[in-house]
């Protein structure tokens, strides 16, 4: 009998061994991360660096001495651009030429030179004649002996054309010759407000800027007029 038990207990141990259960000897299996699931490294995304962006530095500018200053549209002209030593890079020197370009809403240009030495700082246009129309106000800045000199160029526009108004022809010798600061501004007169220019004039006295005038003028009804308080 105990014989049997024995030689019963042997076949059911090696009938476990053949089925493969229990720890040792169970067969082996793949590993938790080569199943289904792949690792995020194999995911099949496209990197944000290929995404299909232009870099910022292929973004077409265009260089400084081709900037457009333009002025406000009218009837008359549809654009305005100025050049000089600051925006142009074929001007290297402030000797060369300061230039303006009007373009005509006709589609013709008209070139006109301000000289050497200058550099147009900005444009407004302002009825600076009293008139009831606007005129094309150019601020310049002109270097010489004396130091930067600040002033106004103004034109009128009449067939196309463009037409130096001011400065050089108020019939005011020490403003027409020796100016060396000219501004805008208004004044009163009669209880209406005038469009003017405020002037101060110096002259070089043994290396020094020497100041010999400093006063307003404005134009109305067809002369220069100087403004007395």
């Amino acid at each position: 009998m105990k014989n049997r038990t024995k030689l019963l207990s042997l076949l059911f141990a090696m009938s476990l061994a053949a089925t493969g259960c229990g720890h040792t000897g169970a067969p082996d299996k793949e590993p938790v991360d080569s199943g289904i699931n792949e690792s995020v490294d194999s995911e099949a995304e496209k990197p944000v660096d290929n995404e299909m962006k232009e870099p910022v530095d292929n973004e077409t500018e265009e260089p400084v001495d081709q900037e457009v200053n333009e002025a406000p549209l009218d009837s008359k002209v549809s654009k305005v651009t100025w050049s000089d030593c600051t925006n142009d890079s074929s001007k290297t020197f402030y000797g060369d030429d300061a230039t303006i370009e009007f373009t005509f809403t006709d589609g013709t240009t008209q070139e006109v030179v301000i000289g050497a030495y200058s550099t147009v700082d900005s444009m407004n246009k302002n009825d600076m004649d009293n008139d009831g129309e606007e005129e094309y106000v150019f601020h310049i800045t002109y270097v010489n002996t004396i130091g930067e000199n600040e002033f106004l160029y103004v034109y009128k526009i009449d067939d196309n054309k463009a037409e130096l108004w001011f400065p050089g022809n108020t019939g005011i010798t020490e403003v027409d010759e020796n100016a060396c600061l000219e501004e805008e501004t208004t004044v009163e007169v009669d209880g209406k407000n005038k469009n003017a220019i405020k002037v101060e004039c110096a002259v070089r006295d043994e290396g020094r800027a020497k100041a010999t005038y400093d006063g307003i003028i404005y134009y109305d009804n067809g002369q220069w007029n100087e403004y007395n308080k």
